[in-house]
């Protein structure tokens, strides 16, 4: 039986809202190292994105390769580039390492002839793990090594079906069902997979999903791209998800690694090893007193919280900070009722009904919309709007406070930046 650990979508050098999660990177990369000591693998996958930029910083490239390279002491790994990663900067990783290192980076898809299929020995040499390898393929770029460039013409998913039939084939050829352990890594969207929210929504969107039937049948499919943890329906594929909560969209989720046991010819025993080391993420929503209520039981989380209020409340970052003294506190909104005007009916709709007033307009607007200035009540908004809009006909301004001295005001200079040339 051959032992395979998977994980996948680091995202090293991620920040929260300007917080840095070197720490929380830190630690769930040493827990993921500790995990496949543990479990003794044959062989690990990296299913891409482990980094968060194409230009990660010197401290991150430190970081992410200290880990991969404590992977390749316990086994080979085998490391794609996702839709966040540069495929040329994993090219100067391959060349620096040399080809005899234990990590193995796979930057662009290849032909099976040109290392799309990667062989593997099991630790007892008794078994062969044949991997196919799909890094993330752009869909408006062309992947060279087609025979005939017009195969590479049409809907991405097509493109996608047409490479993994090449490495179907690839794993087919000198096949040995008594050996041999089929394995397939990739870093792409597979329609019907359940997103976090999380991922970046380009690369997430029905342009960019591929088949799921088009995969190559295998005993286990290593997939990376999609945040939350799951299983593709009656396929032995998975995305193994990201180790940390990477942003609120993924808050709730637990973490995993995924260890696999698998003979030839069978499909495969999966386990999740449950990350814990990284902070966790929560939302605190409602009004002041709910959040006073839930306070106590947030430790040392990443929180956002947005307090519901009538009105704006003095003080509240200190009074949230002081509620919350053990977590790091990513954001503060304050959803003000009084500054937005109530929508009283925003089903109610006529084709033929006259073309709104100015007023009208205005009160739709601020319905969407609050005020910018929180001491300023949308109904004042809306008051002093009607006011003028009444007098715009007549020879003398309305009486308003402070008008004449608004309108008679000498404007700011703009700008430098906005003068025009």
């Amino acid at each position: 039986m051959a032992v395979i650990f998977h994980t996948s979508d680091w995202h090293v050098g991620k920040t929260l809202a300007r917080i840095s999660r070197e720490d929380d990177h830190a630690a769930v990369l040493e827990e993921i190292v500790a995990q496949a000591g543990q479990a003794e693998p044959d062989l690990i996958i990296h299913s891409g994105d482990v980094f968060d930029s194409f230009r990660p910083a010197t401290a991150d490239m430190r970081l992410a390769l200290t880990a991969l390279r404590a992977l390749g002491r316990i086994a080979p790994t085998v490391v794609l580039a996702g839709n966040h990663d540069s495929a040329a900067l994993f090219e100067v990783f391959a060349l620096l390492l040399g080809e005899d290192s234990r990590v193995r980076f796979v930057g662009r898809a290849r032909h099976p002839r040109d290392g799309g299929i990667i062989d593997v020995a099991s630790q007892d040499g008794s078994q062969r793990l044949r991997l196919a390898s799909m890094p993330f393929v752009h869909p408006n770029r062309q992947v060279d090594w087609f025979e005939d460039p017009r195969r590479f013409m049409g809907q991405y998913a097509e493109k996608l079906r047409a490479m993994n039939n090449l490495l179907r084939e690839g794993l087919d050829d000198g096949y040995d069902p008594g050996r041999d352990v089929l394995l397939y890594a990739a870093h792409l969207h597979l329609s019907g997979a359940h997103l976090s929210g999380s991922e970046r929504a380009l690369h997430v969107t029905d342009t960019y999903a591929a088949d799921a039937r088009s995969l190559p049948l295998v005993s286990y499919s290593a997939l990376g791209h999609i945040h939350k943890p799951q299983q593709l329906p009656g396929q032995p594929a998975f995305y193994v998800g990201s180790p940390l909560q990477l942003d609120f969209g993924e808050a709730g989720q637990e973490k995993s690694s995924i260890v696999v046991d698998a003979q030839p010819g069978r499909g495969a025993n999966v386990t999740r090893l449950p990350l814990r080391t990284g902070r966790a993420l929560r939302e605190l929503k409602g009004p002041l007193q709910t959040i006073q209520a839930t306070a106590g039981d947030v430790g040392r989380e990443l929180v956002r919280v947005i307090v519901e209020t009538q009105d704006p409340i003095p003080d509240l970052a200190h009074t949230i900070g002081g509620l919350l003294p053990h977590a790091t506190i990513v954001e503060i909104v304050e959803d003000v009722a009084s500054r937005r005007l109530e929508v009283l009916d925003p089903d109610a709709s006529d084709p033929d009904a006259p073309e709104p007033s100015l007023e009208e307009l205005m009160q739709r607007y601020l319905e969407d919309r609050a005020t910018l200035d929180p001491d300023v009540p949308a109904q004042r908004v809306r008051a002093l709007f009607a006011a003028l809009n009444q007098e715009l006909d007549g020879d003398e301004l309305p009486p308003i406070d402070g008008l004449s001295e608004l309108l008679d005001a000498e404007l700011p200079d703009a700008p430098r930046e906005h003068q025009p040339a």
